[in-house]
């Protein structure tokens, strides 16, 4: 993080502190906010959130996030864990993974369930409350959690995808465009290849932002459309039930490569490769030859 503030500053990028949105002007392309200030921009790049006001102002009007049928959980604690540990159980899994050198591992804890839970971050629980929603598990398979560390809990929440991340002098990053469920841990990911692929396609067309807006996309739709269906499925096989199918589950992934090879495929997905081909057949399409890229 800080070796991107770094490079975003040292191209002459500035952060405003204080300023909560409040509005924005799109025949002005003007963003309001509470402490009075307002700014005439070329384009607004959107990365509020799921509850992001802009997709509801702007993109699907009345159309709240909605409890995916998942909670989670999660802390830090103390274990002798070395690598990443996966638990699944019916309607449950719980992932550990050691994040220094002195002990100290972190957890995430997922739950099917009926309840919707809040949708915070910030929402604590109780040690005593997440043995009881994991009682099917020993505890012993958390990390000792000191009575200093807190526990976290929360709902998790999704929206439908959108037709197109784009309007008019406005696009969507992150979760303001595709909020997905956690379980291929790729949603801090998506949106960090929605900005890169923005930001490169501005450098590439000179912030034409017309042709910015259509390549990113056609480009980004497709690849985060595809990542949210997977997260998803992926949800409905860790927490399988069936004990045919849980069987079938382990087996292909104690025995085979198969998971690793779905993940690989996600991790091997190159940005610039794809704006580049993206690019290429815009412009065949317009009638340029091959040739012409040169």
């Amino acid at each position: 993080m800080t070796l991107l503030l770094e490079q975003y500053m040292s191209l002459g990028g500035e952060i405003f502190y204080n300023h909560t949105f409040e509005s924005f002007d799109q025949s002005n392309c003007e963003a309001s906010f509470e402490n009075n200030e307002k700014y005439t921009l070329s384009h607004l790049v959107a990365c509020d959130g799921i509850r992001s006001s802009i997709r509801e102002q702007f993109f699907t009007l009345n159309q709240q996030p909605r409890y995916s049928g998942y909670s989670a959980w999660r802390g830090i604690g103390k274990s002798n864990l070395q690598n990443i540990h996966f638990a699944l159980g019916p309607g449950s899994h719980i992932v550990s993974y050691p994040i220094n050198n002195e002990g100290d591992v972190s957890f995430v804890a997922c739950t099917k369930e009926a309840y919707e839970f809040t949708e915070s971050w910030k929402e604590e629980g109780s040690y005593n409350d997440l043995l009881d929603d994991f009682s099917i598990y020993d505890p012993k398979i958390f990390p000792v959690i000191e009575d200093s560390m807190k526990l976290y809990k929360w709902g998790i929440y999704i929206r439908p995808p959108l037709k197109s991340m784009i309007a008019h002098n406005l696009t969507l990053v992150g979760d303001a465009a595709h909020p997905m469920v956690p379980f291929l841990g790729q949603g801090a990911c998506m949106a960090i290849e929605d900005a890169y692929a923005f930001g490169i396609l501005c450098k590439i067309t000179n912030c034409d932002f017309a042709k910015v807006q259509k390549t990113y996309d056609s480009i980004r739709s497709k690849r985060t459309k595809s990542i949210q269906r997977m997260s998803m499925m992926q949800g409905k096989i860790y927490h399988l039930k069936n004990p045919i199918m849980v069987a079938a589950r382990n087996a292909v992934m104690r025995y085979t490569n198969v998971p690793g090879n779905d993940l690989k495929k996600i991790h091997q997905y190159d940005a610039d490769e794809a704006i580049q081909v993206a690019l290429f057949s815009e412009k065949h399409a317009l009638g340029f030859s091959p040739a012409d890229q040169d």
